[in-house]
């Protein structure tokens, strides 16, 4: 597994998210469809079977993935 894009597009990515949602007065966004979380976060997973979230807070810089422990091997990138 590779790194989907740098960590200043990733950075530049939520940043824009976090704009947007404190445009619309939300605080917190659950993200479940898998190309916006890929999108958002790099995550590729393919688990689309399963439950599977991008927590967004307005407050915190990083995205949480709420995944399967099983899945969390998808969420680490290797290079």
């Amino acid at each position: 597994m590779s790194v989907a894009f740098t960590p200043e597009e990733y950075r530049e990515r939520t940043r824009r998210l976090r704009q947007r949602m404190a445009e619309r007065g939300i605080d917190t966004l659950l993200v479940l469809n898998e190309s916006n979380m890929n999108y958002l976060t790099g995550y590729e997973g393919y688990s689309d079977y399963v439950p599977q979230l991008a927590l967004v807070c307005q407050d915190e810089e990083d995205p949480w993935l709420i995944l399967r422990e099983i899945d969390t091997f998808c969420a680490t990138p290797t290079s």
